[in-house]
């Protein structure tokens, strides 16, 4: 029996919005508290254990993903396929997030978890 892939497709992109968000907000927090005047050079030291906490966080978002995908997906290909649409999703909502919240179109992790002192020469 073949189930219908559209609601399959629109509840795997409102899974990846939702994670997004729930990702945010952790994300929004950590910034404003270690960067609470925006961002400036040379950029803060934060702990390992900060530093740890947020890649596990960053993982679990993957994982999160990844697993959404598997349970949606019949075949390999459409496993590979639900995990490129939530990612998709996810990153797209993504970059709202960051522009409305952060006013940042991209945030690289380089700098809001550096765990040593950057500074750039030019």
């Amino acid at each position: 029996m073949k189930i219908d892939t559209k609601p399959r497709l629109f509840y795997l992109a409102v899974f990846a919005v939702i994670t997004c968000l729930l990702q945010a907000v952790f994300q929004t927090h950590s910034i404003n508290i270690y960067h609470p005047s925006g961002f400036e050079l040379p950029l803060i030291i934060i702990s390992d254990k900060i530093l740890s906490t947020e890649f596990r966080r960053e993982i679990c978002t993957i994982l999160m993903l990844v697993t959404i995908s598997l349970v949606f997906g019949e075949s390999s290909i459409q496993k590979l396929g639900y995990l490129v649409l939530s990612f998709v999703s996810w990153d797209m909502m993504h970059a709202v997030v960051s522009k409305r919240h952060l006013n940042m179109l991209i945030v690289p992790i380089s700098l809001y978890l550096t765990p040593k002192e950057v500074s750039f020469r030019l």
